[in-house]
């Protein structure tokens, strides 16, 4: 990123932030966290999309293993405390 690349989003995230403290004035502060998050999310969800095409197709299946595995794993854990 150059410099004026930096400028510009050091610029847009202070706007973000004044937005967010208007919003919690307001009492609407979950309301803008949550578009907020949102947003983040999307960025980065569409940056992955434009690395790694395949990603977002194979979703689906790293989630199923990622489960099997955790599953496993808590199967393979000791059920009592180990005794003293």
């Amino acid at each position: 990123m150059g410099l004026i690349e930096k400028l510009k989003a050091g610029l847009l995230l202070k706007r973000a932030a004044d937005r967010i403290k208007e919003a919690h004035m307001k009492g609407g502060f979950k309301a803008a966290a949550f578009g907020l998050a949102t947003a983040v999310v999307g960025g980065v969800i569409a940056k992955v999309t434009e690395t790694c095409p395949t990603l977002i197709p194979n979703l689906w299946p790293i989630v199923g293993t990622g489960a099997l595995a955790g599953i496993a794993l808590w199967m393979k854990s000791p059920k009592e405390a180990p005794k003293p």
